[in-house]
């Protein structure tokens, strides 16, 4: 599959996309994409769309997180509105793992 986005190098002129999500080859990942008109992936709300996937030493348990979520926000306050899945995050210390990720996911409604 091809992932797209906003962004790049022509000759001497470079675009950069502030917010742009990026990935690296063997990455572990969850996407949120939509096909574009040529079929390629392009991921939901630039760095909001992709959470990195990692497996916590200590545990052996898959976490996830971006910008936004599995991690404290340490410049939120008390009266920040918050996601679900921010206030989830907040209450264990920012831990957020991929089969709660996937639970919230699969309990969306459309």
């Amino acid at each position: 599959m091809v992932v797209v986005h906003g962004g790049g190098t022509m000759a001497d002129k470079r675009v950069v996309v502030s917010g742009q999500v990026h990935y690296a080859v063997g990455q572990e990942v969850v996407a949120f994409l939509v096909l574009n008109g040529r079929g390629e992936g392009v991921t939901l709300g630039l760095a909001q769309g992709k959470f990195e996937v990692w497996t916590e030493t200590s545990s052996g348990e898959k976490l996830v997180r971006n910008s936004f979520h599995g991690r404290m926000d340490s410049g939120s306050t008390a009266n920040s509105p918050k996601s679900e899945l921010q206030a989830q995050s907040a209450t264990n210390g920012g831990r957020l793992t991929l089969e709660e990720l996937k639970r919230r996911i699969q309990g969306a409604q459309p």
